[in-house]
């Protein structure tokens, strides 16, 4: 039996269920198995996977010091590098690299909390006189462009 949730439905291990991910993977033929509520333990790996994520990026908010409102850009730094450490059940590839069958090119890592000098283009500066360079602390990569955040 499925215990009630707060609202009296029952629910099994919804944080994973996405309505494109699930016709996804129909499509190819998965067949989706739940895990039941408050079974923590039918789900062991992903729950792994969770906690290391957010240890990782809890270790990088403090080395940083950046404040706690700002934990999303440690969570998605570390699965940044998550993805680009090898490990063992792929032979000691990386993830992106078993994905997209090409070794990446490790020269574009970057130091999370790392300071560096920022071009400001003539468009976002105040006047003239403005520096045209300024101080920021890098904070990730943008996903889709070529390029970095910094705050």
């Amino acid at each position: 039996m499925v215990p009630p949730s707060k609202d009296g439905k029952s629910i099994k291990g919804g944080e994973f269920i996405n309505s494109d991910l699930m016709d996804t993977l129909k499509g190819l033929g998965i067949m989706i198995e739940q895990s039941m509520p408050h079974q923590h333990q039918q789900n062991g790996q992903a729950k792994r996977a969770i906690r290391t994520i957010m240890e990782k990026a809890q270790c990088l908010c403090f080395a940083v010091c950046l404040l706690q409102s700002w934990w999303e850009f440690c969570v998605n730094h570390t699965v940044y590098l998550i993805n680009w450490t090898p490990i063992v059940h792929l032979s000691w590839l990386m993830p992106v690299e078993s994905l997209i069958k090409v070794k990446p090119d490790l020269s574009e890592l970057c130091v999370f909390g790392c300071g560096a000098y920022i071009f400001l283009p003539k468009e976002v500066r105040a006047n003239k006189l403005a520096p045209k360079l300024e101080l920021m602390t890098y904070i990730g990569y943008k996903t889709g462009v070529k390029g970095w955040r910094f705050m």
